[in-house]
């Protein structure tokens, strides 16, 4: 199948019912365990003050469902004229979908998302043609789902719909390349050359060392960087670490699974594993479809173990 739809972070209404019934059931379990005792009291307090934000966030989950499926009965795909049709028209803002991920201190997975409009006056669509929905994205996440990513997408300001954000990826054909395409480190004795080739959808990075005994160590990390309302958030993975060996090569490849994938949920519902999954990438990411410079960098490193000799370099990253 060409097309895809992915509903990320909201579930159906049933689900949503069936969660808050079991946490009124556990919460009920709870109260029963400890009766006539001193946690009763305790647990009680504690249901207490947690009820009223429990109750407002499974009330705001409702009504996002009930317009994100509500929106969704309205969509049609035509795969004859590969298009996406409307029942009827929306009135909808193009923005930027940002979405990060990061670990927390005590290593907890955590992640955000908003949408920022960037047309204030709304426009009316009624169909969106795929084959003419080349929509510029970047998506990086290291090997523990750390990272960002950036869409161009569609906001509904219709009552009926209202917040429902959606978006478009195209598998769009894309090369990575440096500047510069080769590092070289000269030592006493020993020389390590890293050489990045562009290949489809990703890269290879080579890295040779000439006599080098395997105090010589050499490593090429890969590191995304972006900022998130003043959050610092960077995707950072290791792809090759070399000792003494005269040749390692690895490859890092970011391949859609589907040629158009539909995107529809609410700011600050979806994760960015959520995104990954529906795109069928595995970790580490480097996937982008608007050419030129990105904010990534590939460092490569080389020292030796034991004495004071390290050299390290780094190259920016190009889509082509």
């Amino acid at each position: 199948m060409n097309f895809k739809i992915a509903v990320l972070g909201v579930p159906r209404r049933e689900q949503i019912i069936g969660n808050g019934l079991t946490v009124a059931f556990i919460a009920i379990f709870l109260l029963i365990i400890f009766y006539d005792t001193y946690f009763f009291y305790v647990i009680l307090l504690i249901e207490i003050g947690l009820s009223p934000f429990i109750a407002y966030d499974f009330r705001k989950l409702y009504i996002e469902s009930k317009r994100l499926y509500g929106f969704l009965s309205i969509l049609k795909y035509d795969s004859i004229a590969n298009k996406i049709l409307f029942s009827k028209g929306l009135r909808v803002t193009k923005g930027k979908f940002r979405i990060i991920g990061i670990r927390t201190p005590i290593l907890i997975y955590d992640s955000d998302s908003v949408y920022e409009a960037e047309t204030k006056v709304p426009i009316e669509i009624e169909k969106i043609d795929l084959d003419k929905a080349v929509s510029p994205y970047i998506i990086t996440a290291s090997k523990w789902a750390t990272g960002f990513g950036c869409f161009e997408a569609f906001s509904i300001v219709d009552k009926e719909y209202e917040g429902v954000v959606f978006f478009i990826i195209r598998k769009v054909p894309f090369k990575i390349t440096s500047e510069p395409d080769e590092i070289r480190f000269q030592f006493k004795g020993c020389a390590i050359e890293t050489i990045i080739k562009p290949l489809n959808y990703g890269f290879e990075v080579s890295t040779y060392m000439y006599g080098c005994e395997e105090k010589f160590k050499a490593s090429v990390e890969l590191f995304c960087f972006n900022e998130f309302y003043g959050r610092k958030v960077k995707a950072k993975a290791k792809i090759i670490s070399a000792h003494g060996k005269f040749v390692e090569r690895n490859r890092m490849i970011s391949e859609m699974k589907y040629p158009f994938l539909l995107i529809v949920t609410f700011p600050r519902r979806a994760s960015l594993l959520d995104i990954l999954e529906a795109l069928g990438f595995k970790t580490p990411v480097l996937a982008c479809s608007d050419r030129g410079e990105i904010p990534c960098k590939i460092i490569a490193k080389a020292y030796g173990k034991g004495f004071r000799a390290k050299r390290s370099y780094e190259a920016k990253l190009y889509v082509m």
